[in-house]
């Protein structure tokens, strides 16, 4: 949503600048409680990276100054802990392809 409304066809470079409302904005794109690049929520490590910065990209609407956009992102959900021998990763890319690997987890006593 913020590469079509807000960032010209290109992605923001953090997620603190998703968390940055627009001026005529009552909202910003994601809430407040993500402004880290890296957290634990919910039992995940959640992990934004951004692509290469494309040095063409305009202003956005919310402030980011011009070329310093991105042109793809991904965001990687990686299970903390283990529960019922299961482990579940999750991943998302700029081309909103949803991606998820469940491993089975063999344990055994020392």
């Amino acid at each position: 949503m913020f590469a079509s409304s807000c960032g010209g066809g290109y992605f923001a470079p953090t997620l603190a600048s998703l968390s940055t409302k627009p001026p005529q904005s009552n909202a910003p794109f994601i809430g407040p409680g993500f402004t880290a690049n890296t957290f634990v929520r919910q039992n995940y490590t959640i992990r934004f990276t951004a692509g290469a910065v494309a040095a063409g990209s305009p202003a956005t609407c919310n402030g980011l100054a011009k070329g310093k956009a991105v042109s793809t992102y991904f965001v990687a959900a990686d299970l903390v802990l283990t529960t019922n021998g299961m482990t579940r990763y999750f991943g998302v890319n700029a081309s909103g392809v949803i991606s998820a690997v469940v491993l089975a987890v063999v344990l055994s006593r020392l």
